[in-house]
């Protein structure tokens, strides 16, 4: 009887906990490896942001024909370092803008 006993108590009780426990190991790295991506995630996002603050106060211009200038100029000294030569180098104008669009 007692081993009666013991094979129900291994078959309603410990079995389900024992599944029920592995179940939750596995959902525990599941979501340990979505909080680490998310964490690294973050990190990269505030990585880019200071960067990108950092380019935009030092390295990008915020008048248009000044920019379009550097531009040129960087196209003609990478194409004479490159050994080529450019027959011709001349922005298309965009049609100017009516409002908001």
């Amino acid at each position: 009887m007692a081993v009666v006993a013991v094979l129900l108590f291994d078959w309603i009780v410990f079995e389900p906990m024992s599944q029920h426990v592995t179940d939750l190991d596995a959902q525990i790295k599941t979501a340990q490896g979505d909080l680490d991506n998310a964490t690294r995630l973050a990190n990269k996002k505030r990585s880019a942001e200071q960067s990108w603050a950092q380019m935009s106060r030092s390295q990008l211009l915020k008048d248009e024909s000044a920019a379009e200038s550097r531009i040129l100029n960087s196209t003609r000294e990478w194409a004479q370092d490159a050994g080529m030569t450019l027959s011709s180098l001349k922005p298309e104008r965009s049609p100017e803008k009516v409002g908001e669009f």
